[in-house]
């Protein structure tokens, strides 16, 4: 076994140690450690190690997220007939009004994926970051007016516009709070898949 392996495998012990002993690394903690990671598989050819390097790539992301949709426009189905509805019933994310199938809505990530996928990439594969990318508190149903609006910026960019806000009667304080929930329900994500 080479010396970069064994390094590798050292600092893979230790990463695991200190999860198991805080609820949360900091991100300087995750910073350092996955650029010495990524130094350490770079030298020594070790394939399914995550490379800060890499180009933003959605293959992975998208697979998870078709699966994520049907699931759940099931559960609105679910929704839909408990109110004796044939159709499906979600509640669009920002604004909290109804929204019916066949209305004009959106799956939406909240922490968009190309955010989520740069932010990561050092410490975690493609796969793995499918999964933090399409965590249940990451995705929510929307108009398709406000998730065009919105596009490839973040949340906090729509929120800021108050004409925006007017128009697309998008309620703050529901917006906000589906902020907190995906940072946290990322946050989560991320740590159990680091544990693993």
């Amino acid at each position: 076994m080479s010396k970069l392996v064994k390094y590798f495998i050292i600092i893979s012990i230790i990463l695991v140690a200190c999860k198991r002993t805080t609820t949360e690394l900091s991100e300087k903690v995750i910073i350092e450690t996955s650029e010495t990671v990524s130094k350490i598989s770079k030298k020594s050819s070790i394939i399914n190690v995550a490379n800060p390097e890499r180009n933003y790539n959605r293959t992975a992301i998208n697979k998870v997220f078709h699966l994520k949709k049907t699931q759940m426009h099931s559960e609105a189905l679910k929704r839909g007939q408990k109110e004796n509805l044939k159709i499906a019933l979600f509640t669009d994310g920002y604004t909290g009004k109804r929204l019916l199938g066949g209305s004009s809505y959106e799956f939406d990530h909240v922490r968009s994926a190309e955010y989520i996928y740069n932010k990561y990439k050092s410490i975690l594969n493609d796969e793995q970051i499918a999964q933090v990318v399409n965590c249940n508190e990451n995705i929510l149903a929307t108009s398709t007016k406000i998730n065009r609006a919105k596009g490839k910026s973040s949340l906090e960019t729509l929120l800021s516009n108050s004409e925006k806000i007017k128009v697309l009667e998008i309620n703050s304080s529901l917006a906000n709070q589906a902020i907190k929930n995906a940072d946290d329900g990322i946050k989560r994500k991320v740590r159990e898949l680091l544990s693993q």
